[in-house]
């Protein structure tokens, strides 16, 4: 076993001691640190501005929601509310819309089938326990669809038909698609890498044919 070894190291040793090896090694180094720590960086803030691009518009959507129906809830015009929550469903990016007991009972959804339907048995991530939390509000992404839960509580406007002011009423759950955002997102961050990948090689190929 040692004879192998010395027969391998008496054969690369030379090699890797020479000049144009070493300065093979640190052109490499150099382009990885040069070109690889920017395009870190780079991929990082566009994942950063992604999440906040989609945390933005979901929570976007959320407050349109919430202001459609908030004539309905004032006037306790069910009717309203669920008409609203179906019109609104017709926007492309809108999977669903929903507003639900804490206990878990659908009250309104822009799919009508799920009405009086207990949410916790959908299998769609939302809040468990939501008189124990201290969140207002969760984001939980599902595929390439964000779903945006929003506490809604007993404010002094609902305390005719309410008791118990600051008490939670219900949830809001909104689910935003964001296929289109998302191919648009990876083909750039693909294209970004692959450029990156081939200035390195052509870096490379080009300083040691020098």
């Amino acid at each position: 076993m040692n004879a192998i070894y010395q027969k391998i190291k008496q054969k690369f040793l030379p090699k890797v001691l020479t000049l144009k090896f070493r300065l093979m090694l640190l052109i490499t180094v150099v382009l990885l640190i040069v070109v690889g720590g920017p395009l870190y960086f780079l991929v990082y803030q566009l994942d950063k501005n992604y999440q906040e691009f989609s945390v933005d518009m979901i929570e976007t959507t959320s407050q349109a929601v919430y202001q459609s129906v908030y004539e309905g809830f004032m006037q306790n015009d069910w009717e309203s509310i669920q008409r609203n929550l179906e019109l609104l469903s017709l926007e492309p990016n809108i999977e669903h819309l929903r507003i639900y007991r804490p206990s878990g009972e659908i009250l309104y959804s822009s799919n009508p089938n799920e009405v009086n339907k207990n949410i916790f048995k959908l299998g769609d991530p939302v809040f468990q326990n939501p008189s124990d939390t201290a969140e207002q509000e969760a984001f939980k992404r599902v595929g390439n669809a964000y779903s945006h839960q929003h506490l809604i509580y007993v404010q002094k406007e609902c305390l005719p038909c309410h008791a118990n002011q600051g008490s939670i009423i219900g949830i809001m759950d909104v689910k935003v698609e964001l296929s289109q955002s998302e191919y648009i997102y990876s083909s750039i961050k693909q294209l970004t890498i692959i450029s990156a990948i081939l200035i390195v090689v052509f870096l490379w190929i080009i300083l040691n044919l020098l």
